[in-house]
């Protein structure tokens, strides 16, 4: 068992709380770097002993449950499907703990149930709009989940693809093993042909993202891979957060480094000790979060502007 100051803020919280309420994960329908802010939770719990089940919106608890909410960045009125998650689990949940996230705002309709949360900020501006709301239970901050994890977290997650895609089709429902299916047919041609380019090239991988967090930056790069939207398996299963996160991973180990303004890119490439040009996202979000956790932890990313 790990000391508690070798253990993220939260920690201390959740066991706290999961010893009088069952506790359901309701994790974000993203990308690669949400299955990588998966992965880092669950080497937490491991390393606590700790086991969750995932939330299922259409069989909900039928005793009082504490919803453990995805970290990340889903709440910044920009994702319509996750704020509808959200409002879900939260009108349904008896007590809400949020991971360290970025929240820009609050859903109107999430006003009635503040008192529920307690809430976990991962930089400085999601903290400083956090203190502003007076109904929430608890406020505090702690870092990208991503960044728990340990060196032997990274060389596991890299391990048996085809051996966790087997289990994925095995252990979840109907619905997570065709996702998984799907997805998976996108995602492993979408690997083949990056290792294709890294193979022909310098070996510095173009990841720039091009929907609404996107900025100029990579705007007129020809090659580019964005490989949180390529290898988005799905979050919703442990399987599928493996398979994307082993993606994710193995195909920035096999670079020489990366330029990006995919926050969850820019951290795995600097875990495996790559380096990294990162650029800033629609909003503050990668800037904060790089002045708060990145850049006094690695040396290899620059900060760059465009």
């Amino acid at each position: 068992m790990n000391s508690a100051r070798d253990l993220p803020l939260w920690t201390q919280m959740l066991i706290e709380k999961a010893a009088r309420l069952p506790v359901y994960y309701v994790a974000n329908p993203g990308n690669a770097g949400d299955a990588l802010i998966g992965l880092g939770m669950f080497s937490v719990l491991r390393r606590v002993g700790l086991k969750i089940e995932f939330w299922d919106p259409s069989a909900q608890p039928k005793q009082p449950w504490l919803a453990l909410y995805a970290g990340g960045g889903a709440l910044v009125d920009l994702y319509r499907k996750s704020e509808s998650r959200f409002l879900s689990a939260l009108s349904t949940c008896d007590e809400m703990l949020i991971l360290p996230h970025t929240i820009r705002k609050f859903p109107d309709a999430a006003t009635e149930y503040l008192s529920k949360i307690s809430v976990f900020a991962r930089e400085m501006h999601t903290l400083s709009y956090l203190h502003r709301i007076k109904d929430l239970r608890f406020v505090g901050i702690d870092h990208d989940l991503a960044l728990n994890l340990t060196n032997g977290d990274l060389i596991d997650a890299q391990k048996g693809f085809l051996a966790k895609f087997i289990l994925g089709l095995l252990t979840g429902d109907l619905y997570s093993r065709a996702r998984i299916v799907k997805r998976s047919k996108t995602a492993i041609p979408s690997k083949l042909r990056v290792s294709r380019y890294l193979k022909s090239s310098n070996g510095v991988l173009n990841c720039f993202r091009r929907d609404a967090e996107g900025t100029s930056a990579g705007r007129n790069v020809v090659d580019n891979f964005d490989l949180s939207y390529l290898f988005m398996v799905g979050t919703e299963s442990q399987a599928a957060i493996e398979l994307s996160a082993n993606l994710l991973l193995k195909t920035i180990d096999a670079s020489r480094g990366i330029d990006t303004n995919r926050l969850h890119c820019c951290i795995a490439a600097a875990l495996l000790g790559r380096s990294v040009n990162f650029y800033a996202n629609s909003y503050y979000k990668n800037r904060a979060i790089f002045e708060y956790s990145l850049q006094q932890r690695f040396t290899g990313i620059n900060w760059c502007e465009v």
